[in-house]
C-alpha cells in the first residue's frame, strides 16, 4: 500500500468512526500535554488547549490538501472581488467636486467653499 493510499484510508476512518477519531485525538492531545509539562509549561487551560490543538490537526488532516487548496482559491477570489469593489469606491470618491465662491460679508472679501 502506498503512503497516499494509507493516508486516504486513515482520513476515511477518522471521518466515519467517532471512536477512532476520539482515540487519535486523545493520543495527540496527551502527547502535546505531556511535552508541555516536561517543558515546565503549567496552565489551567493546558488540557483544553491540547485537545483543541489535536482536534484542529485532525480536522486539517481529514479535510486534506485538495480541499484546503480549493478553500484558499475561494478566499483569493473573494479578496480579488473586494479589491475591485474598493477600487471602484476609491475612484468614485476621487471624482472632481465643485468649488464655489461666496462673498465674505465681514471684510468684503471672497471665501471658497467645497
Amino acid at each position: 500500500m502506498k503512503i497516499q493510499d494509507a493516508v486516504s484510508k486513515l482520513r476515511e476512518e477518522l471521518k466515519n468512526d467517532e471512536g477512532f477519531y476520539i482515540g487519535y485525538q486523545s493520543n495527540i492531545a496527551m502527547a502535546f500535554y505531556d511535552e508541555a509539562i516536561k517543558q515546565g509549561i503549567v496552565n489551567d487551560k493546558l488540557l483544553e488547549i491540547s485537545n483543541n490543538a489535536a482536534n484542529h490537526f485532525l480536522k486539517r488532516l481529514i479535510r486534506g490538501e485538495e480541499e484546503e487548496l480549493m478553500e484558499n482559491e475561494n478566499l483569493l477570489k473573494e479578496l480579488k472581488e473586494l479589491k475591485e469593489k474598493f477600487a471602484k469606491l476609491e475612484k468614485d470618491w476621487k471624482e472632481p467636486y465643485t468649488v464655489w465662491q461666496v462673498p465674505y460679508t465681514v471684510s468684503g472679501g471672497w471665501t471658497y467653499h467645497e
